[in-house]
């Protein structure tokens, strides 16, 4: 996957189109409010963070980490099917237990995400050697939103770890206040289904630490997503 990104920024730069989308002015501004810090991993989730990941790596900034770690991917590792749902699950029940302040509800989330997490060894091993690889001493973990599973799942597993949203649900504005851009979770959809971070490719293996993808065989699709990338650098 990391060979398609860079092979699509340096396409793109040659692209003849550049995308006219307002949103992506959106999308800029959220890249910006992430920030970047020297001493600081950023791990980009799949494929909601293509756009922020081109964002940062066209600027040359170091400790970058794309993950396509998603449903299929957790699929894909357990052979089982529902693992997201497993882990999903105790962050409504947090919320039902009226833990509404982000302390609270992490305390109580991540004591039933690593309980949920221990039903599958092989994926927890796997996450924990990711995690693992990078030496930093802080990780960000960058996705669009909505419940924040994965990030909350890998910061269930590693205490440096800390995410950017650029929304969530409404009912977790309060308790994700610090780690959101906005709160227009209408918006989501227009993030998510933008054509490099839909359409484009999508997860198909993970081999020797390394995410395999399938690309998109359209050239509409290709031809859009390119604007947008050009857009971004």
């Amino acid at each position: 996957m990391e060979e398609v990104l860079e092979k699509l920024i340096l396409n793109a730069g040659d692209h003849n189109n550049t995308s006219d989308n307002p949103f992506l002015e959106t999308i800029r501004s959220y890249c910006e409010w992430i920030g970047y810090e020297e001493d600081t991993a950023y791990v980009f989730l799949m494929r909601d963070a293509i756009l922020p990941y081109v964002f940062f790596k066209s600027r040359n900034k170091d400790n970058l980490y794309p993950w396509l770690i998603s449903r299929k991917f957790m699929e894909d590792i357990t052979k089982e099917e529902g693992v997201d749902d497993d882990v999903r699950i105790p962050l409504y029940e947090a919320l039902e237990e009226g833990n509404i302040s982000f302390d609270k509800f992490f305390s109580y989330s991540k004591e039933e995400i690593l309980y949920s997490l221990d039903e599958y060894p092989e994926l927890k091993k796997l996450l924990l050697d990711l995690l693992g690889s990078i030496k930093q001493k802080r990780i960000i973990v960058v996705e669009s939103g909505y419940m924040g599973t994965i990030p909350m799942m890998l910061k269930a597993l590693d205490d440096r770890v800390d995410f950017r949203l650029f929304t969530t649900a409404p009912f977790l504005y309060e308790t994700y206040k610090d780690n959101i851009f906005c709160q227009k979770y209408e918006e989501i959809r227009r993030f998510e289904t933008l054509y490099a971070n839909d359409l484009l490719m999508q997860y198909s293996s993970y081999s020797d630490g390394k995410f395999y993808v399938k690309l998109s065989k359209d050239d509409v699709v290709h031809n859009k997503a390119l604007s947008e990338i050009k857009k971004m650098i």
